[in-house]
């Protein structure tokens, strides 16, 4: 409901706009709902990020003096850092987003993903991961002798050995191997890394 007259000096031409007078109505009462009075003071400021402007800041006042130079200079470094907060927001959701999309994904192919830290021994992994060996999830991270515990105990040498090869060379890994859940069900696997 931004007044037009405002719209494009601020979307557009990325002006600020201070109008101490305006012979605007407020853009924040609906029009039916406004009672005639006294005209508005109103500022108006561009929300740039990355010379693109993603929205506006519009305050309005019925004292004519509100918007003093230094108001108007507070106001356009909290509207910069609003910018920056609401452009972060965006990319925190679509991160979010993307994340549940992959979680999903890993679900559906019945896949999990890791970390494993080969100093310390600890893997951190996936919620599939944790299912597809049987882990609680409040293990976090996962020591290298819980994981261990899922392998089935004829396949652990040639699991060993080709970790050893795998760290001493810094090469790509894979693998297969039986795992075995806490109920004794075994399900076979092919680790990746």
């Amino acid at each position: 409901r931004l007044p037009e007259s405002l719209r494009e000096r601020v979307v557009a031409r990325q002006e600020i706009v201070v109008s101490q007078d305006s012979r605007e109505r407020s853009a924040l009462i609906d029009a039916a709902e406004q009672p005639p009075g006294p005209n508005i003071a109103q500022l108006c400021l561009p929300l740039i990020h990355q010379e693109r402007t993603i929205g506006v800041l519009y305050l309005e006042s019925e004292c004519k003096e509100t918007f003093t130079p230094g108001l108007v200079s507070v106001m356009s470094m909290l509207a910069s850092q609003a910018a920056v907060s609401f452009e972060s927001a965006q990319l925190f959701e679509a991160l979010r987003e993307t994340n549940m999309w992959m979680v999903k994904g890993q679900q559906i192919g019945r896949m999990g993903s890791y970390r494993w830290n080969t100093r310390t021994l600890l893997s951190r992994a996936s919620r599939e991961c944790y299912r597809v060996f049987d882990i609680d999830l409040d293990i976090n991270p996962v020591p290298f002798e819980v994981f261990r515990s899922r392998i089935h105990p004829d396949d652990f040498p040639g699991l060993e050995q080709a970790l050893a090869t795998v760290i001493t060379t810094k090469s790509p890994f894979r693998h297969e191997y039986r795992g075995v859940h806490r109920d004794g069900t075994t399900l076979d696997v092919v680790a990746v890394g």
